[in-house]
């Protein structure tokens, strides 16, 4: 068994040239949990065949496409990424909402799916708040 290596004497247990915890830190041993995650992916990814894999990620896409708020999040999480937070998103906001303006380029099967996203994420009669 190794012996974890000295906390630095800055108390932080990093190296001052690069600020990574340096090996054997025992400050910076990383999650607590990843093995047993790890394990349980494992398990997930020896029970489920390519065939079967494929057949949910198609179910999700095609509920994604019916309209089902919970399944476009997870589609638009899972391929473009998470949204930014807080002033990034801000920021960046105000530059894309000029090159974002062109409705007219999307396909008529795109503005049907988004018109069934909005009726669901704002029905009828029910007062949006702004």
């Amino acid at each position: 068994m190794s012996v974890p290596a000295p906390i630095m004497a800055n108390g932080s247990g990093k190296d001052p040239s690069t600020g990574r915890f340096i090996a054997g830190n025992r400050c910076g041993r990383g999650n607590p949990f990843g093995r047993q995650v790890n394990k349980l992916r494992q398990a997930l990814l020896h029970l489920i065949s390519d065939d079967e894999f494929a057949a949910i990620v198609r179910k999700l896409v095609d509920a994604a496409k019916a309209g089902e708020p919970w399944a476009v999040i997870e589609v638009l999480n899972r391929t473009v990424g998470r949204p930014l937070s807080g002033s990034t998103a801000t920021a960046l906001d105000g530059e894309l909402s000029e090159e974002v303006t062109d409705l007219s380029r999307l396909t008529l099967e795109e503005v049907q799916a988004l018109s069934r996203i909005l009726r669901k994420l704002h029905p009828p009669g029910e007062e949006s708040v702004e």
